[in-house]
């Protein structure tokens, strides 16, 4: 089988849709060099595809109304590439379920709670290269470092499911954020339940995200007026 045909397992990983055994497979064809070089190309097309259908959609496709540009590429591969993350940008711009644009429009990046930054500070805290990276949005270097303070400090793990959720991995931040929203000590249990509500909706699993959003919104929670106003427009 060729290197090619392996290619969808990268997407499937991206796009949030893959299997632990594909995504033990990946990890293990990530160690060849050429796959490698193909994973960080498309994932790099894909977050920034991602950024620009959030961006498009909340401003109601305004660009539609602004003439035509011309781009010219001066070499071959820019050509490929630019076709590729138009490829990927496509259900992004103009391929959006009412879920997808509920998504978008209520969900937002978790500040940093554990360790604010200000500048000029010099505290040298355990966490702090990963915050650093998270805070720039960074998402896939900060995942690997919080992944390496797992044990250091718990808290962490609602930022790492963050990092997916940013990267448009709804499955694997499920997996994460659902014992953390059940666990009555965890610091971080209403933004876990917010979040994890925000991932089924974005997964498309509108029943789940409704029980969660109802649950929500009859508690104390500081996300409990957006929840309410969540619910009314997706009931």
């Amino acid at each position: 089988m060729k290197m090619e045909d392996k290619f969808p397992l990268i997407d499937a990983y991206l796009t949030g849709h893959i299997s632990d055994k594909e995504n033990q497979e990946l990890n293990e064809l990530r160690k060849i060099p050429e796959f490698e070089q193909e994973f960080q190309f498309r994932q790099d097309a894909f977050l920034t595809a991602k950024a620009l259908g959030r961006r498009e959609l909340k401003s109601r496709l305004q660009s539609l109304d602004q003439p035509a540009k011309v781009i010219r590429f001066r070499n071959w591969w820019a050509l490929a590439a630019a076709m590729i993350l138009l490829l990927l940008a496509v259900p992004f711009l103009f391929d959006h379920s009412p879920s997808d644009k509920l998504y978008a429009e209520f969900y937002s990046t978790l500040p940093n709670k554990i360790d604010p930054i200000t500048r000029g500070e010099s505290t040298k805290s355990e966490l702090r290269p990963a915050l650093i990276e998270y805070e720039r949005a960074n998402y896939t270097t900060a995942r690997q470092l919080f992944e390496e303070k797992r044990e250091l400090n718990p808290d962490v793990e609602v930022y790492i499911a963050i990092t997916h959720l940013e990267e448009g991995q709804f499955n694997e931040a499920i997996k994460i954020l659902q014992p953390i929203s059940e666990n009555s000590g965890a610091r971080f249990r209403q933004e876990a339940k917010w979040y994890l509500a925000l991932a089924h909706l974005g997964n498309s699993n509108k029943d789940q995200a409704t029980a969660l959003l109802q649950e929500i919104s009859k508690s104390q929670s500081m996300y409990q007026n957006r929840a309410k106003e969540l619910l009314a427009k997706l009931l």
